[in-house]
């Protein structure tokens, strides 16, 4: 054999293996025999992953928020089109009637098939009852399921620190469409050595024939009885915290959704598209990435054409800031509160973001007024007080004090301090950048704190509590940049290290980082997010672009990529398009504007990992969340897309859904705008 002969062979021999480690890891659509027909599964490299439990299901009779009775059956006849599209029927006996059944599958991805459901009711006098389930088996725990924005693998800081207040795991979790924001539920599987991802995505929608106005589709999971879970959609019955019919309706208050069922006349059609997805996950902990990337293909939630544009949301947005400039004595900065307040405050990070504001001053105003609002804020700000518990974030404009602490949780604030050093360190290097202001004072303010967060972080005995210290890694990173020290950044890599050995595996989610909600939540995963792309800037490690990879799965799945039809509301009557929101937490179901804060980190990850879809996420989160912008550039926070409410406490469930809780109107909802575009305009 000649060399040419022998290169060509090795080429094809690796071409080949290529292939088939390529084909190893694709979803296979398969038919499998039973009793009464057959049923259909998901296989992975040969191994199943997801299969039918009964491939229709029909419930009926109503008892205790619930069907009595379940009537089940699978495929009698089967066909391949010359698409590729599988096509299933058969029927289901009830005592109310016969239900024709017809699935049609088409792939859509490698790890992915679509399933349009087709339901006919032929009874004599109608079903009155009735219950459409679709349900999907897979070997897996509820502790490692994950329902976007509700659940993570089991909610444990949640379970422990909030109770009531989260979805705990029980034997069954099913949820309203309108309350996830990306609508699937996941389950990760571990068998033989081996890790899988299984998941159930839905196209939301009200369910016809409801005997409730604005019952929906419900998507969550159930136990099989068999040591497995179910993945299930559910044509309106609901759970939570082993009670059926239960929602989560406040902040720890359940509520129950009664007869979320339907009366079926004869010859109703009923359909539902729904997707079936199993993949193969290289780490523990990892199965959100393929799901909230398989949504993310599902739903496109990226035209921007029909939402406010950047240049109307920032000039809003700073009119909106300067009146919530105050000067008083020695005391001047942007009050966290409206003036009409009995709280007068101005706050380093969380609600009050005081550090933030300035930054788009710099940016986007320059005029010489503004610029002296900037020099006097900073100025005043970086004469906040040191003590062993770091500096004080709150100054009681009332009182004339700074104060220790701001939230009765008992944390000393680290959350609020790591975001306020950030701030203050990206107003130096813009200012320093355009050589207009004085940073001295600034710069001794970050370089004290930065002294003593370093120190205290790389210390033997430093412990946390959630995922909030995570905001340190950034400022400590731009610290170091600024200042030289060598130990500003030890200790962001070790911030980085320390939050990526507790959470990639998700037995611990990332969670805490809002001071009010003590459990999982977007901003605990975002504050990961800023912590390891700050590493991954700081040293060039890729481990830590994995890292952040990790966390922009957990991130992401917070954001809303489908737009919620509203009736008879505030929301309907504004148009509201929900795209791009972002979910709070698994205790706080309404959405806010939060996401808009790490929009620039989202498209600088897109870049890196070459995803352009990230970047046009990012762009409609940030114009979509202009939305409800009052003519003065005031929002509230509270936006009310499913049966929860935080401020209409004695408000029937019903009524919840479309409302908006505008007078919550802390300055961070401006600053996070402001401060996001901002960093945009700033050079890397």
């Amino acid at each position: 054999m000649d060399m040419c002969t022998l290169l060509k062979s090795i080429f094809i021999f690796f071409a080949c293996a290529a292939c088939a480690l390529a084909e190893s890891g694709k979803a296979e659509l398969s038919l499998f025999d039973s009793d009464n027909g057959k049923g259909v599964k998901l296989s992975v490299g040969g191994k199943e992953v997801l299969s039918s439990d009964g491939l229709w299901k029909i419930g009926i009779g109503w008892k205790d928020e619930s069907p009595e009775m379940y009537f089940e059956a699978n495929a009698s006849s089967e066909k391949t089109l010359p698409d590729g599209s599988l096509v299933l029927e058969g029927s289901i006996k009830t005592p109310d009637g016969v239900w024709k059944m017809k699935d049609v599958y088409e792939r859509i991805s490698p790890s992915a098939f679509k399933c349009s459901r087709r339901a006919v009711f032929e009874g004599k006098n109608g079903s009155e009852s009735a219950v459409l389930v679709n349900s999907f088996e897979v070997s897996s725990r509820p502790e490692r399921c994950l329902l976007p924005s509700l659940y993570y693998y089991g909610n444990p800081s949640g379970v422990k620190n909030a109770k009531i207040a989260v979805p705990g795991p029980s034997e069954k979790l099913l949820v309203e469409e309108h309350r996830l924001p990306m609508p699937f539920a996941m389950a990760e599987i571990e068998s033989e050595g081996k890790i899988y991802g299984a998941a159930i995505h839905t196209i939301p929608s009200p369910v016809p024939f409801s005997k409730q106005p604005d019952t929906w589709w419900t998507l969550g999971f159930e136990n099989s009885g068999k040591g497995k879970i179910k993945l299930t959609s559910s044509s309106g019955p609901l759970s939570c915290n082993g009670q059926d019919g239960a929602v989560k309706s406040g902040q720890r208050k359940l509520e129950i959704f009664k007869n979320a069922c339907m009366s079926v006349p004869d010859g109703a059609v009923i359909e539902k598209t729904f997707f079936l997805q199993a993949y193969p996950v290289d780490r523990r902990g990892d199965a959100a990435g393929e799901a909230v990337a398989q949504s993310l293909e599902i739903f496109k939630p990226y035209y921007a054409e029909d939402l406010p544009s950047r240049e109307k949301i920032v000039s809003k947005k700073l009119e909106f800031a300067k009146s919530r400039w105050i000067e008083k004595g020695e005391a001047c900065g942007f009050e966290m509160y409206p003036k009409r307040s009995k709280k007068r405050h101005l706050v380093f990070g969380w609600c009050g973001q005081a550090a933030a504001v300035p930054l788009a001053f710099q940016c986007f105003s320059k005029t010489p007024e503004d610029l002296d609002k900037v020099q006097k804020t900073l100025d005043f700000l970086s004469s906040a007080k040191f003590s062993n518990r770091g500096f004080t974030v709150v100054y009681d404009l009332e009182k004339g004090v700074w104060q220790d602490q701001f939230t009765k949780a008992g944390d000393p604030d680290w959350l609020s301090q790591g975001q306020g050093m950030f701030n203050m360190a990206l107003n130096i290097e813009y200012a320093k950048k355009e050589k207009k202001l004085n940073t001295k004072k600034w710069e001794d303010f970050l370089l004290q704190a930065s002294e003593f967060h370093s120190r205290r972080i790389l210390s033997p005995e430093w412990k946390t509590v959630s995922t909030s210290e995570a905001f340190f890694a950034a400022p400590l990173a731009k610290a170091h940049r600024l200042f030289g020290k060598e130990e500003f950044k030890s200790a962001a890599l070790k911030v980085a290290d320390y939050y990526a050995s507790r959470h990639l595996s998700m037995d611990e989610p990332y969670w805490g980082g809002t001071l009010d909600a003590r459990c999982e939540d977007k901003e605990g995963a975002w504050g990961a997010l800023q912590a390891f792309m700050a590493a991954y800037e700081l040293s060039g490690d890729k481990k830590y672009l994995d890292y952040a990879k990790h966390a922009s799965d957990i991130v992401l799945s917070y954001t809303m990529v489908w737009d919620v039809p509203f009736n008879g509301s505030r929301l309907g009557d504004a148009g509201f398009k929900s795209r791009g929101w972002t979910a709070v937490s698994p205790q706080n179901n309404h959405l806010d504007v939060y996401g808009v804060l790490y929009t620039p980190v989202v498209k600088k990850l897109g870049k890196l990992l070459k995803r352009p879809e990230y970047e046009k996420l990012a762009e409609v989160m940030y114009r979509s969340c202009g939305q409800l912008m009052d003519e003065n550039g005031s929002q509230g926070e509270q936006i009310q897309q499913t049966n929860f409410g935080q401020f209409f406490k004695n408000a029937p469930l019903q009524s919840l859904r479309g409302g908006y809780a505008e007078q919550w109107t802390v300055l961070w909802i401006t600053a996070h705008f402001l401060v996001a575009a901002a960093e945009e305009e700033m050079p890397n």
